[in-house]
């Protein structure tokens, strides 16, 4: 059995996910609390705090007892994806699917990150 695309959430959240033990990704004002049912291990809890600042958290614990911790995700895409965007900031990191290795955006060129 498998959820809709979009359902509603306790309080004002919202969940999206195809997965029988409850949401892939909620968003909403509070992180749910630590033991709490219906999300599975792995699934992220998107905080939307105001316009300005969001947090990620990941459900460590399980689908019957969550435990959610702070989390960061870094955007796959391709080289050709990433090479289509228009005046990305230095800094902003990438996974590039096409190399496999993060890439980072120095002041006006990617550099890939390498093991020496």
């Amino acid at each position: 059995m498998t959820q809709p695309l979009a359902f509603a959430m306790p309080g004002n959240a919202v969940g999206i996910g195809a997965d029988p033990r409850g949401p892939r990704l909620v968003v909403g004002a509070d992180v749910p609390a630590d033991g709490q049912a219906g999300y599975p291990r792995g699934g992220l809890f998107l905080r939307d705090r105001n316009a300005a600042a969001s947090e990620v958290y990941v459900n460590t614990g399980t689908a019957e007892s969550c435990a959610f911790a702070p989390a960061t995700f870094i955007a796959a895409m391709t080289e050709t994806a990433r090479d289509a965007l228009t005046s990305p900031p230095a800094g902003l990191v990438i996974y590039n699917t096409t190399t496999n290795k993060l890439n980072v955006r120095a002041a006006s060129a990617w550099e890939a990150v390498t093991s020496s």
